[in-house]
């Protein structure tokens, strides 16, 4: 098992070409992730967008303190590095 039971990574996540959606806000993403080793999950302690790629420019939005929930797709590597 990792660390400890509960780690806090940041994560920098860019939407560039046709990743853009409906759904972003922006070309960059920063979001501090929680993970749960013991349980398996996670959840998002804050996400902020921004303009820019590398999180530079405008903030766009941001989004604060999401429930629990099974760990995303996107995440598992992650998950698994950080809490073995």
């Amino acid at each position: 098992m990792g660390k400890g039971h509960l780690i806090r990574p940041l994560v920098l996540i860019e939407f560039t070409g046709g990743m853009q959606s409906a759904m972003t806000f922006g070309k960059s993403e920063v979001s501090e992730v929680m993970f749960d080793c013991q349980k398996s999950q996670m959840k998002n302690s804050s996400v902020t967008w921004y303009k820019e790629t590398q999180a530079k420019g405008q903030v766009t939005k941001v989004f604060s303190d999401s429930p629990w929930h099974p760990i995303e797709m996107s995440m598992i590597k992650l998950f698994a590095d950080m809490c073995g």
